[in-house]
């Protein structure tokens, strides 16, 4: 207990017994020391019969709750309607709820039982898939609010133990083309799905301080082999490794742009069905950032998984993410990088070449 409390209650039993006494002073009473030690003693016990209290006023507990959406409704909707609701189609919702049982978080000895995992997931995914509040999906499931963050939080933690399962740098010869963009640092393969990426920095940290940071650049010398490189945009520093698109092109390193767009934006288009597939990472609203990572951690393994099992998300809104390239970049890097910002440009000229040969 604090200082500040028990002064408080001091304060309170002191005031109390003045109070009586003087209430006793007027009627002519005269009260003993061991009378006014009992007085004390019983507003000692009141007090801390009132400390045990949680609560001043009775809390209301019949709020009125139903499950009958989920239990009725849900299950009535057809693959379209329910993969707009669970963002995914009904059988890969199985295979996730079969992946995730098993794990430790749901296995519990408690009198009390947790709820099926199939209704955590569905709760969890209603919050990374929409901009619904807390309170909207807990009237939707009829559930307290809560309930829905130790749900989440469970999911969470089971969804992000299988990250090693889903996120993986190629090593298949046919796998290993792959671009590279910001959103953080992200790296995508030719099919949209992501091989490498690092999250929880601050939005307002340059792209390269990330890039130099991040996974791949600290360990891209057992990730690269031989003539490998990944495709980044201007902001990023040329390198053996990363080739850019040419700043200011003659006629043919304009085609080849043009080129090296038609590749890059496969990355635009992950973006833009991750984004849409789980709108809750657009806006997320929560006190820690920890779980804001978190939820971008799940949004982005749960894409792997469902990408690779044929739940491709088609989605007609436009692309929010069209961010123009920072011309900048370089100017970020210091002379110790200067080497490798020509050797990349070497590089460039040499796949240039190389196209045009070809063509």
């Amino acid at each position: 207990m604090s200082c500040k409390r028990k002064d408080l209650e001091q304060i309170i039993e002191e005031n109390l017994i003045e109070n009586i006494l003087t209430e006793l002073d007027e009627e002519d009473f005269t009260v003993s020391d061991g009378e006014q030690e009992e007085i004390s003693e019983i507003f000692t016990l009141g007090l801390v019969a009132l400390n045990e209290v949680r609560y001043l006023e009775p809390r209301i507990y019949n709020i009125a709750k139903s499950q009958y959406w989920y239990h009725n409704i849900l299950p009535s909707y057809d693959d379209i309607r329910f993969k707009k609701i669970m963002r995914m189609f009904p059988e890969n919702f199985k295979k996730l709820v079969n992946l995730l049982s098993s794990h430790s978080i749901f296995q519990t000895n408690n009198v009390k039982k947790q709820a099926p995992v199939e209704l955590q997931l569905a709760v969890f995914l209603r919050r990374l898939g929409s901009k619904e509040d807390v309170f909207s999906i807990c009237s939707l499931y009829g559930i307290a609010e809560g309930t829905i963050l130790l749900y989440c939080k469970r999911i969470m933690k089971a969804v992000i133990s299988y990250k090693s399962n889903y996120i993986k740098w190629p090593t298949n010869e046919q796998d290993r083309e792959f671009v590279h963009d910001g959103f953080e640092s992200i790296g995508v393969d030719h099919r949209g799905i992501f091989i490498s990426y690092d999250v929880g920095w601050p939005g307002s940290v340059h792209d390269a301080k990330v890039y130099r940071n991040s996974h791949f650049y600290l360990n891209r010398t057992s990730l690269i082999k031989g003539n490998d490189f990944l495709i980044g945009d201007s902001a990023y520093p040329s390198s053996p490794f990363l080739i850019k698109p040419f700043s200011k092109p003659n006629e043919n390193q304009t085609e080849f742009n043009r080129i090296f767009s038609s590749h890059r934006i496969v990355v635009e288009h992950s973006f833009d069905r991750i984004k849409n597939r789980f709108g809750g990472i657009k806006e997320i609203s929560v006190k820690k950032i920890s779980t804001a990572v978190n939820m971008i951690d799940c949004s982005i393994i749960l894409h792997n998984f469902l990408e690779l099992n044929d739940d491709i998300w088609v989605d007609s809104e436009n692309n929010d993410n069209s961010e123009e390239d920072s011309n900048e970049s370089d100017n970020y890097y210091n002379d110790n990088e200067e080497s490798l910002k020509r050797a990349g440009e070497a590089k460039r000229n040499w796949i240039m070449s190389k196209l045009f040969t070809t063509l």
